[in-house]
C-alpha cells in the first residue's frame, strides 16, 4: 500500500495465555517504520477471540478499515465532500458482535465498492448493489497468477515482491523473538545481492513445507500522511 518498503521494525513477543510448555509465543507487536514517517503497527493475539481481523488506515482527512472483502471510509468532520459519496452506500460500524453482547455500534462508514464506475456505467446504483465480496484474496491472488500464465502478463507482485515480502516477515519475527529493533539493510531486499539474510532464505524454502499460522490477527492499525 505504502510504495515502499520499510526501514526498521520493532517487535515484541510473549507467551501469555498459554503456558502449558509450548516456547512458541502467543502474543506479538511490531511497529514497521517506513519512509517519510509513515508507521505500521500490527498486533495479533491468541489470548482472546474478541473481533476479529482487519487493517485501519489512517490520514489527515480519514480513516480506511479494510475488513475480509471490504472496505469503509471514515471521514474527519471537516473534511470536504467527495462527489461520488452521494452514490455511495453507509453501513454501520461495528466491533466485535454486538448481538451477544460481545461487541458495540459506534457509527457508520462509507462502503467503498471495487467496481463502481463499472456499475454506473452500466446503469446500476453503486449503493444498492455493492461488490461481490464472495471471493476471497487467496482467490483473488490464484486467479490472477493463473490468468498471467494463461496469457503471459506479467504478475502485479512476482518473485522479486514474493520474496521482499519474506525478508520483512523473517526479520520481524526475529525482532519479535528477541524483543529488538532491526534496521533493515537495504541490500537485504535485492535477489542478487550477497548482503542477504539467511534466515529470508531458510524461510522462503521452508514456507512450502508449513501450514497457516494460527495466530489470530487483532486491529493492524497504520498512520499514514494525507
Amino acid at each position: 500500500y505504502f510504495g515502499a518498503l520499510p526501514t526498521s521494525v520493532s517487535a515484541y513477543s510473549s507467551l501469555l495465555g498459554w503456558k502449558d510448555g509450548r516456547t512458541v509465543p502467543d502474543t506479538v507487536q511490531a511497529i514497521f517504520d517506513y519512509p517519510n514517517g509513515v508507521r505500521y503497527a500490527y498486533d495479533a493475539t491468541l489470548v482472546n477471540s474478541f473481533d476479529g481481523p482487519y487493517e485501519v488506515f489512517f490520514g489527515s482527512d480519514s480513516a480506511i478499515q479494510l475488513r475480509d472483502q471490504r472496505a469503509w471510509m471514515f471521514k474527519e468532520t471537516d473534511a470536504k465532500l467527495i462527489g461520488w459519496e452521494v452514490f455511495a452506500r453507509k453501513d454501520a460500524l461495528r466491533t466485535g458482535n454486538p448481538e451477544n453482547g460481545t461487541g458495540i455500534q459506534t457509527g457508520s462508514g462509507i462502503a467503498l465498492v471495487a467496481d463502481a464506475t463499472k456499475q454506473l456505467a452500466a446503469g446500476l446504483q453503486p449503493g444498492a448493489v455493492g461488490t461481490d465480496v464472495s471471493k476471497t484474496s487467496l482467490y483473488q491472488s490464484i486467479d490472477s497468477f493463473l490468468d498471467c500464465v494463461r496469457t503471459g502478463k506479467k504478475p502485479t507482485a512476482g518473485p522479486l515482491e514474493g520474496y521482499q515480502a519474506t525478508v520483512v516477515a523473517t526479520k520481524a519475527n526475529e525482532a519479535a523473538l528477541k524483543n529488538t529493533r532491526i534496521v533493515f539493510d537495504p541490500e537485504w531486499f535485492k535477489l542478487t545481492s550477497a548482503a542477504m539474510p539467511a534466515a529470508a532464505t531458510k524461510a522462503a524454502q521452508a514456507s512450502a513445507h508449513s501450514g497457516s499460522s494460527a495466530l489470530k490477527h487483532s486491529p493492524a492499525k497504520t498512520t499514514a500522511n494525507k
